[in-house]
């Protein structure tokens, strides 16, 4: 379930940010090489300073009569760093590593150069990310009608003040387009970061390697993400953990880890790890490319294309889920939960979710793996399509409560209960522990070459041309802890720590579903009679 939610302290109609709006330069994104904005081996971004580049370095040391052009000489603030920055000029402001300040980056308007010289807001030194205190107020945001462009946000820690009200960490509600968050930790915020188009389109948004935790409410809804309006918005190689949700605030149905509305297109998220959240570890609801990932302990995994209790993508989603690995699952309170994948609102076209591996998730509840349904309290119903040319192909459900549940009353045609052309082949669902391996509820549907165990006889897997067969694999024992020689809370602590100066690529998602994956390779079947 979802609504309208208040996204902040300060509420306006439309339920979002508020801030005082200023001029600021625009500046057109380029397609051409960025000439300067490079990779390390490491593969984080590199800002080669250009020619009429001013880079300003910021040190609680420091003194704000200083230049602050080296950093023998540095300013104090970080106000001060900001209000030296020249708007179109791809100037850098860089924070000392190891040092803490109070303070923001204010209502920031200062647009970079060019998409190959932007400006940056990042850090310099050795040692840990600068952590930056935001008080009561948000440590950066950006609600121009002019527009900002071309600026990435580097290696820096965002937190609130102690015992601040609802405050959000990162906002961005004005016009803006490419800009980027890498290697960042932004955590405790009732939001940490909100995208949400306002005062002007949003697009071009990138989070990458950031770690985004424990945001929780403090009087209302709470996300680790919150993007609404977005026009290509990319996830990648970050960690959302236990958000919506702690500090005395129990879960909710209404708080996720990433919560993508309809309204945002040309999604992206891969390679992230989506854990603990307080509902869904992601809703991609306006679909995307969702592969690599890791997910664990949601109460809901994800949801693709589907919506519940707000508006819904006119005329349908389209996309991949693959190579993800879901592990685990639970309740909200006594709230039934318990899917790993829920999809709906799906267009004509080719939409595929193939290759996933979903595990471990056995529970009380009696809930599917994957669910294929239709939503509720859209605002536009009208507008949904139902589900067409879907693929269901080569996953694998092990140890879950049930497999899949494709819900009654849906049925070839058109509307927002439409199912056509749906093809499930190739899965495995193993050591299922109830009869719903699968539940074909509804009419339509292509079944072939899906191989089943449950403790009691499916005679609707069986109809649908479904073997009762024992699958063996590889090493069904591995999960994303084994990997790292712990449990699965032993991966998810570690991941936290990831950053530029404390990087593990067994850390990586891509790492955790290569070696889960490697575990689930078959290795021979047993024919099982009823």
């Amino acid at each position: 379930p979802a609504r309208r939610r208040n996204v902040s302290q300060n509420v306006r109609t439309r339920n979002v940010v508020t801030v005082s709006a200023q001029p600021a330069l625009i500046e057109s994104l380029e397609t051409r090489t960025h000439l300067s904005v490079s990779k390390d081996a490491a593969g984080f971004t590199v800002v080669t300073p250009g020619s009429g580049t001013q880079v300003f370095y910021v040190s609680p040391n420091g003194s704000d009569s200083n230049s602050g052009t080296s950093a023998s000489s540095p300013l104090k603030t970080i106000a001060k760093g900001v209000s030296k920055l020249r708007a179109g000029a791809g100037d850098q402001l860089l924070l000392q590593r190891g040092a803490s300040f109070s303070g923001t980056f204010g209502l920031f308007s200062k647009s970079g150069a060019s998409s190959s010289q932007p400006t940056v807001l990042g850090a310099y030194g050795a040692g840990a990310r600068p952590v930056i205190t935001s008080g009561s107020e948000q440590a950066f945001s950006i609600g121009n009608r002019g527009g900002v462009s071309n600026v990435i946000v580097q290696g820096l820690k965002m937190q609130p003040g102690s015992g601040t009200g609802n405050v959000n960490g990162v906002a961005i509600i004005g016009k803006a387009s490419n800009i980027t968050f890498e290697d960042c930790e932004i955590t405790r915020y009732t939001n940490n970061v909100v995208l949400q188009k306002y005062f002007g389109d949003v697009s071009n948004i990138t989070l990458r390697r950031d770690v985004i935790t424990d945001a929780y409410s403090r009087g209302g809804n709470s996300e680790g993400l919150f993007a609404e309006g977005v026009t290509g918005l990319t996830l990648e190689e970050n960690v959302f953990d236990h958000n919506g949700w702690g500090n005395g605030r129990a879960q909710t149905t209404f708080n996720h880890g990433a919560y993508v509305r309809a309204s945002t297109s040309g999604l992206v998220a891969r390679g992230n790890v989506f854990s603990n959240s307080s509902s869904h570890g992601l809703q991609a609801r306006g679909g995307g490319v969702v592969e690599n990932n890791v997910f664990i302990d949601n109460p809901t995994g994800m949801s693709f294309g589907l919506v519940n209790g707000s508006p819904v993508t006119p005329g349908g989603v389209g996309g991949r889920v693959t190579n993800n690995v879901f592990f685990g699952t639970k309740n909200i309170g006594g709230q039934t939960r318990g899917t790993a994948i829920e999809i709906g609102n799906v267009k004509r076209g080719g939409t595929t979710v193939s290759g996933n591996v979903i595990a471990n998730g056995v529970s009380t509840t009696k809930l599917p793996a994957i669910q294929l349904t239709w939503g509720s309290g859209n605002d536009n119903a009208s507008t949904a399509v139902g589900i067409n040319d879907l693929t269901l192909s080569n996953n694998v459900v092990y140890n879950w409560s049930s497999a899949l549940w494709v819900v009654a009353g849906q049925a070839p045609g058109s509307g927002q209960r439409a199912l056509n052309n749906l093809k499930v082949t190739n899965n495995q669902f193993q050591n299922i522990a109830t009869a719903g391996a699968i539940v074909p509820g509804a009419t339509a549907g292509t079944y072939s070459g899906n191989l089943y165990t449950t403790q009691v006889y499916n005679k609707a897997a069986k109809n649908t041309g479904a073997t009762n067969v024992k699958v063996s694999y590889a090493d069904p024992t591995r999960t994303p802890g084994k990997a790292v020689g712990g449990t699965n809370a032993t991966f998810v602590s570690l991941a936290r720590q990831q950053g530029k100066a404390n990087w593990k690529t067994n850390l990586l998602a891509a790492s955790i579903v290569s070696y889960v994956k490697g575990g689930f390779t078959a290795t021979g079947t047993t024919a099982v009679k009823r």
